[in-house]
């Protein structure tokens, strides 16, 4: 085993002069950092989509795909027929492959290298505020698991304005989903209040699925 010696340590211990220089050639550390600050999309330096609160409520998605296939390059492709599972294909073919990073409100929904292509299930997206897509490798400032993409909800998001809501829905092969959103707005605080209950039974046996989201915001 070799151990490297310092050219300083090496010139101090022949008993020659080290430059003043030399004594402080220390680099820095340098950190890579991302911030909440917004910005404009333009400004920005990677290919990213962007869906807003008003476009998720008007296509009221009962799958992430139906949202997130509207963003170009994206295709998230629905296992089976009502079910949750999925498979991502952004900027490459369909696959399986752990090379996806699903985050909300900017925090990994799992920790890194327990991936599974069905993690898209545990996002929130029926009740967000927007979704963001890093189209390309995003690993520099989130790890190896964003080798592919990186995919961020937004919810529970400061409220805008007051606002009550409540939706009931009913559909072929026992479909049923109600959505309560409720919101206000303070001189000093805002609180919202964001439920969904859903139950897809599907044509095909063993493939229902039922889902329960609550989003309390403060």
């Amino acid at each position: 085993m070799s151990k490297f010696i310092s050219p300083i340590i090496l010139l101090s211990a022949l008993g020659m002069n080290v430059p003043t220089w030399a004594e402080h050639a220390v680099l820095e550390t340098i950190l890579v950092t991302a911030t909440r600050d917004d910005q404009q999309l333009a400004d920005v330096a990677a290919s990213v989509g962007v869906l807003d609160q008003e476009t998720i409520e008007a296509l009221n998605p009962r799958h992430a795909s139906e949202l997130m296939n509207r963003i170009p390059g994206v295709n998230i492709v629905q296992l089976g027929s009502g079910g949750e599972g999925v498979a991502a294909a952004i900027r490459q073919p369909v696959s399986y492959n752990p090379v996806y990073l699903y985050l909300e409100n900017g925090v990994p929904t799992r920790s890194a290298g327990f991936f599974n292509h069905n993690a898209l299930y545990e996002v929130n997206t029926a009740l967000a505020n927007g979704v963001e897509i890093i189209k390309g490798p995003g690993s520099a400032l989130y790890g190896s698991d964003a080798m592919g993409a990186v995919i961020n909800s937004l919810v529970g998001q400061p409220a805008k304005e007051d606002r009550t809501s409540l939706a009931l829905e009913t559909g072929e092969f026992d479909h049923y989903r109600s959505q309560l959103r409720a919101s206000q707005v303070q001189s000093k605080d805002s609180y919202t209040v964001n439920l969904s209950a859903a139950k897809n039974g599907s044509w095909r046996d063993n493939n229902d699925s039922e889902r329960q989201e609550l989003v309390l915001g403060w």
